[in-house]
């Protein structure tokens, strides 16, 4: 059963990479203003979400005054400063009066009830423009999901928080892979002359096998990017891939398929600069992506060789077999996505991302194999 997962791993490690760059602010994590407030707006959507909010993170644009995240279309704008008088004097501009009407102000939850108190007396003292009664401070501040100290660790590499907020954000992807993984063992078993009970069995097997594995994938590159290794990687990979993308956007047909790429990734019609830029990162996320689902993968065969349970010419040829897998699933997810993109976006994103994925892997590995037997 050990290849009902191949198939699919390539398909994982696309959208695993699209969970990522969507979930995570990771280039910024270590900015020059510290990083903990990017942090703590992906920390603070990502609570939001869990419980029953509609997030959006509108932030990115860094528009002057404007509102870090839409929670159920209310807008809010995130302070996270070392102690509650800083949280709060940083939404006041240069003439003391507050920048930020019309937003609600998250503040971390340690400084909660000092922040409220200091926007009372804000209030009081006139420094908020048609705002007159203190107790509007209440519908002003907003309690984060995060503490301060949280915020902090939360951009650090294999703390607590940053480890289960990896966890959250990759356990979808997880219950996906495993899923399909699933469907594909009970189908083979089914085939294979096991009856209802018994392939059930083996499909909940590699349900759990196929998503704790995608989990572990996941949470291991969210982990790497936020090391200093990581951030050297990215930025070695961004450079090449922008290359890349330059030269294929040499030719109108090129510029197109990146287009399509981008707007698969973005949900929105884009073109020109924004359209690479788009595109830059979603290939840079899947190379990376990929790069450690092999990783990980490697170690169950690498202990198999130092233990002598394994050849090394069967080695070699395991891990060439799965880097074909990984890398084709990936590459036929994004030409799928294109093309979906191109008939009927939005569901045929979804749809061709999908099947493009899983006919790559399947391609990869297969097509691998059979260069390997002629060897």
């Amino acid at each position: 059963m050990r290849e009902n997962s191949k198939s699919v791993f390539g398909y994982a490690s696309a959208i695993s990479a699209e969970a990522t760059e969507k979930s995570m602010q990771w280039t910024k994590y270590h900015s020059k203003c510290g990083g903990h407030g990017f942090a703590a707006e992906d920390g603070n959507a990502l609570w939001e979400r869990l419980n029953g909010h509609n997030v959006e993170l509108v932030g990115i644009d860094n528009a002057k005054n404007g509102a870090d995240l839409l929670i159920d279309g209310i807008p809010v704008q995130l302070k996270y400063c070392k102690d509650a008088y800083s949280t709060l004097e940083a939404c006041f501009d240069s003439e003391g009066l507050f920048r930020y009407g019309g937003q609600e102000i998250m503040v971390p939850k340690d400084q909660y009830e000092e922040a409220l108190a200091h926007m009372r007396a804000k209030i009081s003292e006139g420094k908020v423009p048609g705002v007159t009664d203190p107790d509007a401070a209440n519908s002003i501040i907003r309690k984060g999901n995060l503490t301060y100290e949280q915020s902090q660790n939360l951009k650090k590499f294999c703390t607590k928080e940053s480890l289960a907020f990896d966890v959250m954000t990759q356990a979808q992807v997880a219950g996906m892979v495993g899923g399909f993984s699933a469907l594909i063992a009970f189908i083979n078993a089914k085939r294979n002359g096991f009856d209802y009970k018994n392939a059930t069995i083996i499909a909940g097997k590699e349900f759990g096998k196929t998503g704790a594995k995608a989990l572990a994938n996941g949470v291991a590159t969210q982990q790497f990017l936020r090391s200093e290794v990581g951030r050297k990687a990215a930025t070695i990979t961004t450079h090449a891939v922008r290359k890349g993308i330059n030269v294929v956007c040499d030719t109108e047909v090129g510029c197109k398929i990146i287009e399509k790429v981008a707007q698969g990734v973005g949900g929105k019609v884009v073109n020109g600069a924004a359209a690479r830029t788009i595109a830059t990162k979603a290939i840079r996320g899947n190379i990376i992506t990929s790069t450690i689902v092999f990783a990980v993968d490697s170690v169950p065969d690498t202990y198999r060789l130092c233990v002598g349970k394994m050849s090394a010419k069967d080695f070699g040829k395991s891990r060439v077999t799965d880097a074909a897998g990984v890398a084709g699933g990936s590459i036929g997810y994004m030409a799928g996505m294109a093309i979906g993109t191109a008939v009927f976006p939005g569901v045929g994103t979804a749809i061709g991302g999908f099947v493009g994925g899983i006919l790559g892997g399947v391609g990869g590995g297969s097509g691998a194999k059979k260069v390997l037997s002629c060897l």
